[in-house]
């Protein structure tokens, strides 16, 4: 029944993190705003959009002009779904602030995960919040300002000359503000983890589009959506995250 309540839950959560993707910073009204079909613009009822249910029992298209529903919808659902039964298997039953911040912060990665890879853009409007409460997890685990800004900055550090040599064209600024809040989030070590899985994550996925013709060498990659994706990973799994870190002064 705990299983059943929690995919409940993460569905509700992922549908309103896909009307955050869908309509941040290209709609007034994001919360608030009533959902319409993008094909005949009919104003959707409840029966219309309740998570995954909605998609499969309409077989994925409208009800009223039977355009399709984008994918992105009972992905997104799913996704944080399977994040918030991973979450609660990783912190048990008893929820603590620092749990909340932390789940917060999954389903943050999740949204700039999904927003990065539909427009090449990690917007402020999510990075901002988010950055807030990373601070206040670290100075909750006893890091003093010395140690994060340091942190933030050797993060971001890597990703800053990237963008200055290539003047934005292998990386976005973006990306430097998002690896100055995961540096702020974890240990030095498990920053570098993280970064060196998302250049091999976007890596692979690039070669598979390129064999797959969907892509060539120019194409551009959201790389901070690899970078997020990991990060969220890393939350639900930080021990194994913890182990892998062992290894990192052989890589680099």
């Amino acid at each position: 029944m705990t299983i059943f309540f929690l995919v409940v839950l993460g569905c509700a959560i992922g549908s309103f993190i896909s009307v955050v993707v869908t309509r941040l910073n290209t709609q007034p009204g994001m919360i608030i705003g009533r959902s319409q079909c993008p094909h005949c613009h009919r104003r959707l009822v409840w029966y219309d959009m309740v998570p995954l249910v909605s998609f499969i029992a309409l077989a994925g298209r409208c009800r009223y002009c039977k355009g399709s529903v984008s994918w992105w919808y009972p992905f997104l659902e799913v996704v944080s779904a399977a994040a918030l039964v991973l979450w609660y298997r990783q912190y048990g039953p008893g929820i603590t602030i620092d749990e909340i911040g932390w789940l917060g912060m999954v389903f943050g990665f999740v949204t700039l995960a999904a927003y990065d890879a539909r427009t090449l853009i990690l917007p402020d409007k999510i990075i901002a919040p988010m950055a807030v409460v990373a601070v206040l997890l670290a100075l909750g685990r006893g890091d003093g300002v010395d140690t994060i800004l340091p942190a933030a900055f050797l993060a971001s550090s890597l990703f800053a000359i990237l963008y200055g040599v290539s003047r934005g064209s292998w990386v976005g600024f973006g990306d430097v503000k998002l690896a100055a809040l995961i540096g702020v989030l974890f240990s030095y070590q498990i920053t570098l983890t993280i970064v060196f899985l998302a250049i091999w994550l976007a890596a692979g996925v690039g070669a598979v589009l390129m064999l797959a013709g969907r892509a060539t060498g120019k194409t551009p990659l959201p790389f901070g959506a690899f970078l997020a994706t990991v990060a969220a990973i890393a939350i639900l799994y930080i021990n194994e995250f913890q182990f892998f870190t062992g290894f990192i002064p052989y890589i680099f």
